[in-house]
């Protein structure tokens, strides 16, 4: 490093211009692996924010899956997430512009509408290829709909040739994650009713899926009055596995006979955030039937691999934060990004869980590490003798600094909270 020229705090000379943050950044989301292939959303700047999907072969070569008039969104609950699933090479997707869901084949270049048009919006969908079908939480905004003009949520069935869907669940204020059962024999799902939140109280519902597709009683699993569970997957080997804040922290679960509750490598860090976007995935099984799950503690994510439902030993892996961690036989994606990296759509091996490459990145823009500030987890008092949690970014500047003497403006920035947290990757926005 050369010598560094001494200049007052707001005068140093940044190698960053303002080109290199808005010109070539894209968001990207939900990740997902379907065979061979990895998926993922693209929200494109150049495009009027339009969000595209995109497949990677696994040859590495990428290909724009929706056509141009398409943009990949749903705003089920308003938040949105869970706007399109990957199943056998097929794709089922939700478009903005009109909420309806479309197909599209494998080759093919266009999109089939599947659901009729009119006031439904649908979100968090699963394939039941066996029967032709998928499963999917459907938001109805007709006119009085609902008591007191209030919109309704149901889960659905829909045909994936198209057709009228088939509603199995109806009557919670809300529902979410329909989860088919590895050998399609049960269907789960979480529901939950005003005045609660899901991060407040949510129940875990399963039922046996008749042979005309219908369900039959449902049974409860887990959660109730005071106890959140989100995230409800179900293992290879059929037994189904959450995650429950009951301890106080959101820890991973598995559902034995009684019905009752077995901890899997219970820890002070949390499996899950607040579910108020569809889709949220932090753990899946690999195929010798141990799980990988990312958990956060002290102000970031760290990735886990569990074996035995009780052995844990944390991955080290060059990234601080993750998100979508999707995992399947050949494979695990998620998204991930440290202080010195943009969100990138990683692949990591399946057997050592090391990165195994970079699919893509949200910039090709690139600096030295030392132009970027490190955050440093700092905690201080607040009121009701509460603990607040916070980063500290000290300046950084390979070329400059400060006099001897001057301490540094302070700015403070707070997050959107009550259900989000500042994240520790490099953000150019």
């Amino acid at each position: 490093m050369t010598d560094r020229t001494v200049a007052p705090y707001g005068a140093w000379r940044s190698r960053i211009r303002i080109d290199d943050v808005v010109g070539d950044v894209i968001v990207l989301a939900e990740p997902w692996i379907d065979g061979d292939d990895t998926y993922w959303i693209e929200g494109r700047p150049t495009e009027g924010g339009r969000r595209v999907l995109v497949r990677a072969a696994a040859d590495g070569s990428t290909v724009d899956v929706t056509p141009p008039q398409f943009n990949v969104r749903t705003r089920v609950h308003e938040y949105g997430g869970g706007s399109y699933v990957a199943a056998g090479g097929i794709v089922v997707f939700s478009d903005f512009s009109d909420g309806r869901l479309y197909r599209v084949d494998p080759g093919a270049s266009e999109a089939v509408p599947i659901t009729p048009p009119g006031p439904w919006r649908y979100a968090d969908m699963r394939a039941d290829l066996g029967r032709r079908r998928f499963y999917a939480v459907r938001e109805d905004h007709g006119i009085g709909s609902g008591a007191a003009g209030e919109v309704v949520n149901t889960i659905v069935s829909i045909p994936l040739d198209g057709g009228e869907p088939t509603v199995l669940v109806s009557g919670p204020d809300f529902v979410a994650a329909p989860r088919m059962s590895p050998d399609g024999s049960h269907l789960a799902w979480l529901e939950w009713d005003h005045p609660d939140m899901p991060w407040d109280a949510t129940r875990l519902r399963f039922a046996p899926i008749a042979a005309d597709g219908s369900l039959g009683d449902a049974a409860l699993a887990a959660g109730g009055p005071d106890e959140s569970i989100v995230q409800p997957e179900w293992a290879p080997d059929g037994t189904l596995h959450l995650i429950s804040d009951r301890s106080g922290w959101w820890n991973l679960y598995r559902l034995v006979e009684g019905p009752r509750l077995e901890p899997i490598a219970p820890m002070e860090a949390e499996f899950a955030d607040p579910s108020w976007i569809f889709g949220r995935s932090s753990y899946g099984f690999l195929p010798d039937g141990t799980i990988v799950a990312a958990g956060r503690s002290d102000g970031h994510d760290h990735l886990f691999h569990i074996a035995a439902g009780e052995r844990m030993g944390e991955v080290d892996i060059p990234f601080t934060e993750l998100e979508g961690l999707q995992v399947g036989p050949d494979g695990v994606v998620v998204l991930a990004g440290s202080p010195v990296d943009p969100w990138v759509v990683v692949r990591l091996d399946p057997a050592t869980l090391a990165v195994a490459g970079v699919l893509r990145r949200a910039t090709t823009v690139t600096f030295d590490p030392d132009t970027y500030s490190r955050p440093e987890p700092i905690e201080f008092p607040t009121v009701g003798e509460r603990t607040a949690h916070a980063f500290f970014y000290p300046p950084a500047n390979p070329e400059s600094v400060g006099p001897d003497g001057e301490k540094p403006p302070l700015l403070v920035l707070t997050h959107g909270g009550p259900t989000s947290n500042t994240l520790t990757a490099l953000d150019f926005a």
